[in-house]
C-alpha cells in the first residue's frame, strides 16, 4: 500500500512537474522497499537512518517564507531596540545609509538544515535516551535560527556605522558560515551536561550455546542492545 501510494504520488508529481512531490514519493517507495525486504522490526530499528534521509528532500523549502518573515521582523525590532533607525517595509530594511533586503537565501534555511544534520547525528551517537537527544536537537534548531538573526543584525550594524561598502556587508555569506560554526559551539557544549542525565544502555542476556556448552561470549553478563 505504501509503495503504491508513493508510485502514484511520483506519477502525479512528474505529470505536474512538482519536484517536491517526486522526491517525497521516491522516499516513500524506498521506505516501502526497506519495510518489505527487512520486515517491521528491522525497519523500526532503522527509523533514525530513514528519517535522516528526509534532510535530503527539498520539502524543507516550505520553511523559507516563515523564516524570511521572522528574520526581517525580529532583526528590525532588535535593531530599533539598539537605537538604530530602521524602517521595515516587507522584507526591506531601510537605514539612513542605504537599504537591505532579507532575501530567500537570508532566511537561514541552509544553516538550519546543516545544523539539523550535524546535531541529529551527534545526538544519536551520544545519548541513549531519545528525549535527551530530542532536547539537544531542538536546542540546535533554536540556535541556528537565533544566530541567523544575529548575523543579519551584524550586517545592518556594519552598514549603519561603517557604510555600505564595508567588508561585512559585501561578504555576508562568509559571515554566515562563520556564525554557523559559532552557533554549533553552545549546542555541542550542552551535550556534556545532558550526558550526565542520560540513562545507561539497556543490557540483554545472550542465549546459552546449543547443548548447554558455554562460550566466552555466553559467559558475559550481557551485551549492549544497539
Amino acid at each position: 500500500m505504501l509503495f503504491r501510494s508513493g508510485a502514484a504520488g511520483w506519477f502525479l508529481g512528474d505529470l505536474l512537474s512538482i519536484r517536491v512531490g517526486r522526491e517525497l514519493s521516491l522516499y516513500l517507495m524506498f521506505v516501502a522497499v526497506v519495510w518489505a525486504v527487512l520486515g517491521s522490526r528491522v525497519t523500526w530499528r532503522l527509523s533514525f537512518q530513514l528519517l535522516y534521509l528526509l534532510l535530503c528532500v527539498s520539502v524543507w523549502s516550505v520553511l523559507i517564507p516563515p523564516l524570511q518573515d521572522a528574520t526581517a521582523v525580529v532583526s528590525a525590532r532588535s535593531l530599533q531596540a539598539m537605537g538604530v533607525p530602521v524602517f521595515l517595509e516587507g522584507h526591506f530594511m531601510h537605514i539612513p545609509r542605504g537599504q537591505f533586503i532579507v532575501e530567500e537565501v537570508c532566511a537561514g534555511l541552509r544553516f538550519l538544515l546543516a545544523t539539523m544534520a550535524i546535531v541529529a547525528l551527534h545526538a544519536r551517537l551520544t545519548f541513549n535516551s531519545p528525549w535527551l537527544g530530542g532536547l539537544l536537537f531542538v536546542a540546535g534548531v533554536v540556535s541556528a535560527v537565533v544566530f541567523n538573526w544575529v548575523r543579519v543584525d551584524l550586517i545592518v550594524l556594519a552598514g549603519h556605522f561603517y557604510g555600505m561598502d564595508t567588508w561585512l556587508v559585501h561578504n555576508h555569506i562568509e559571515l554566515g558560515w562563520i556564525m554557523f560554526i559559532v552557533s554549533l559551539l553552545p549546542v555541542l557544549w550542552l551535550a556534556g551536561p545532558l550526558k550526565t542525565r542520560d540513562r545507561p544502555a539497556r543490557l540483554v542476556d545472550r542465549p546459552a550455546a546449543a547443548g548447554g556448552a558455554s562460550t566466552p561470549h555466553s559467559a558475559a553478563a550481557g551485551a549492549l542492545a544497539l
